[in-house]
């Protein structure tokens, strides 16, 4: 639905509620069309939780990711991560503040940490906090046995050529860089992690266009 339709037909409705906001396997946001929906879903009520089919990803489970965590912990609690790396800091964070058996799991390039039902939502609370996840396309990729696409200056330059193909304008005034809150995350965090390096550059980017 593009703009324009949503101001002449906005998604307000009681039977909206849970509608993904854009009509988007992919979309990050949903309706609430009241407030006691708001209300509901800020408590966890069942019938509002159980009408989402989107959401914000670090606060919503998105169906691909946890089809890809199925796969990955074979049944038991599990989450994926994006490296080795992240799964080792998810896993040290699990146990620190649970002492419940946790462990990274691979399989086919994939990692994800598997621990119990007691230590799960320390888990979750590592993925919400950290910011460190997998994106629903990065799920459905890994799903359909795609590889982990290489970063470098050919595939940013691609993007640059698309970005300014669409907003026509030319590739020079097109800027990629990791977004804010990829950058400040982990600083915000150190309860949760300590990182070392500077964030990977297929992380996410943010485009300015002058």
């Amino acid at each position: 639905m593009s703009t324009h339709e949503l101001f002449s037909n906005p998604i307000c409705r009681p039977e909206d509620l849970g509608r993904p906001i854009p009509a988007s396997a992919h979309a990050v946001s949903m309706a609430l069309p009241r407030w006691q929906d708001v209300v509901g879903y800020e408590e966890k009520k069942p019938e509002v939780m159980n009408r989402l089919t989107a959401g914000y990803p670090r606060f919503f489970t998105h169906t691909l990711v946890r089809e890809l965590s199925r796969e990955l912990g074979g049944g038991q609690p599990c989450l994926p991560f994006p490296s080795a790396r992240v799964a080792n800091q998810c896993l040290a964070y699990v146990r620190r503040h649970t002492g419940e058996p946790a462990s990274v799991v691979e399989r086919r390039g994939l990692h994800g940490v598997v621990t119990s039902a007691v230590g799960e939502p320390t888990l979750r609370a590592f993925w919400q906090h950290a910011g460190w996840i997998v994106s629903s396309r990065q799920a459905e990729a890994r799903l359909d046995g795609q590889p982990e696409r290489p970063d470098g200056p050919a595939i940013r330059q691609s993007l640059r050529r698309q970005l300014a193909g669409f907003y026509d304008c030319a590739e020079t005034d097109v800027f990629l860089t990791p977004p804010a809150w990829r950058r400040s995350m982990p600083r915000c965090s150190p309860p949760c992690v300590e990182p070392r390096k500077p964030p990977p550059s297929n992380w996410g980017f943010r485009m300015w266009i002058r």
